[in-house]
């Protein structure tokens, strides 16, 4: 198999990605609408994700990489991995959130939907097909399936900068949020040969750092500073240790 073929495939679906995350309500938006701004918003972003988590789902059973995320295997799952993920999470977006508006319980189901569907395709995409495929590209080697990992988690960094919305220190914090959590993720993955509970953390994570805006169609997004995004990286910075502890557990392992 080409090793370009290889980079185009990653290159198709981080494009795809970009597009339709960026442009995706503007093309679906005329043919959706409920009359609830709210619902109507995260329904068509819901149906987005889902549609390019099925494609990256096909692409991954093309490639043949449904043992790497469990599709294909039924050994049990070392739960143990996710505890500090998943649990530290909650607890930071519990400790710093505002009190949560009067919602409509289809508000709260179109939410939970959504975090879901953002669960599903960021994890799908991001971890079960363009890790996995830089880890068929580099090889499966260690020092090739750490550099597949963080080569992936970058890219998952650099997609949260589309919106642009956080000013330039709420962006950092975001990125570099989002570096540490692709990192712990990877590893995870690797280690863990299973996704979906990935999928249900990172549906957690959404959920919770979402509900205090729940109705709110534009939710007011405040200007980082400096100190609030070192703050923010401080706080995160769990994540990086725990993924260079998983790091350690990393051997080479083939099917």
């Amino acid at each position: 198999m080409s090793k370009n073929a290889q980079l185009l495939r990653i290159a198709f679906l981080l494009t795809l990605l970009m597009v339709f995350k960026s442009f995706g309500d503007v093309l679906l938006g005329s043919f959706l609408s409920t009359g609830d701004l709210y619902f109507d918003k995260h329904l068509i972003k819901t149906i987005i994700n889902c549609s390019i988590g099925l494609i990256a789902l096909k692409m991954i059973t093309v490639r043949g990489h449904q043992y790497q995320i469990g599709i294909s295997s039924r050994a049990g799952l070392s739960f143990h991995w996710l505890v500090l993920p998943l649990t530290y999470a909650i607890l930071i977006n519990l400790a710093g959130m505002d009190p949560i508006p009067a919602y409509a319980l289809n508000h709260l189901f179109i939410l939970l939907a959504y975090c879901l569907s953002i669960g599903f395709v960021e994890e799908i995409s991001m971890r079960g097909f363009v890790q996995n495929e830089l880890i068929a590209f580099f090889g499966d080697e260690k020092p090739a399936i750490l550099k597949s990992i963080l080569i992936s988690a970058t890219l998952f960094a650099v997609l949260h900068l589309l919106n642009f919305d956080k000013g330039l220190f709420g962006e950092i914090a975001q990125v570099g949020y989002a570096l540490l959590i692709g990192l712990s993720f990877g590893a995870t993955l690797y280690l863990t040969k299973r996704i979906y509970p990935l999928i249900l953390v990172q549906t957690f994570i959404d959920f919770f750092s979402k509900i205090e805006a729940v109705g709110i169609v534009e939710p007011t997004v405040g200007q980082q500073t400096t100190q609030g995004s070192i703050t923010i990286i401080v706080l995160l910075s769990p994540y990086l240790f725990y993924a260079f502890y998983l790091f350690t557990k990393i051997k080479t392992q083939k099917p």
